[in-house]
């Protein structure tokens, strides 16, 4: 029962590691949602990124003080792992 377990497990996190079709399966869900009727629209501009990005980090920043403990730490780590 447990290697059972310890192989369905396996072959659960290598699916979930799976990426070689993401592009394929993002178009192939697109084009379905397409037929839906939902509207792709052209990806934001650099400029509007970086704003976003900006606006969430200091929402997220004045989130962490609030919450204190180990919040701003953690939002540190995060960041530096990103590389941001």
């Amino acid at each position: 029962m447990k290697q059972a377990a310890t192989n369905a497990a396996a072959e659960v996190w290598k699916r979930t590691n799976e990426y070689s079709d993401d592009h394929a399966k993002e178009m192939k869900a697109r084009e379905k949602l397409g037929t839906q009727g939902v509207k792709w629209l052209d990806d934001f501009s650099a400029e509007d990124r970086r704003a976003f990005l900006d606006a969430a980090s200091q929402t997220w920043k004045a989130t962490a003080e609030s919450a204190g403990g180990n919040a701003p730490a953690y939002r540190e780590r995060v960041l530096k792992a990103i590389g941001r």
